[in-house]
């Protein structure tokens, strides 16, 4: 009787790796779709739910930097001009720094005043 439930043959499971640097962090996950979409609300919301967190904090705003930063300078700067006041603002402040020097091919004067204003 057990021999036919242990020969019986399965199917593997498709092997699924998932690249996603947000991890398992769905609501990082959410608000990064929903800010790439233009509602810098979610994101604002879902960095103060970290709280005094600061691991997660930074992570969170790392994934949300690198996700403003692909969809432009634009939306990086205004994004970055909405939370200019946070003190936990370095990890985002350092997004676009970099995407600056990048764009400006390592403008030392555009990167300074960058950092003087932000």
């Amino acid at each position: 009787m057990f021999k036919s439930i242990f020969r019986r043959e399965r199917a593997p499971l498709p092997f699924v790796t998932d690249v996603d640097r947000a991890l398992d962090d769905h609501d990082l996950r959410a608000a990064r779709e929903r800010a790439v979409a233009g509602d810098r609300r979610a994101a604002a919301d879902v960095i103060a739910a970290a709280g005094t967190d600061l691991e997660r904090r930074g992570h969170r705003i790392a994934i949300l930097g690198d996700a403003a930063e692909e969809q432009g300078r634009d939306r990086l700067d205004a994004w970055l001009a909405g939370r200019r006041r946070d003190p936990f603002n370095f990890v985002l402040h350092v997004r676009a720094v970099d995407f600056h020097c990048a764009k400006w091919c390592g403008s030392h004067t555009q990167m300074f005043e960058l950092a003087r204003t932000t």
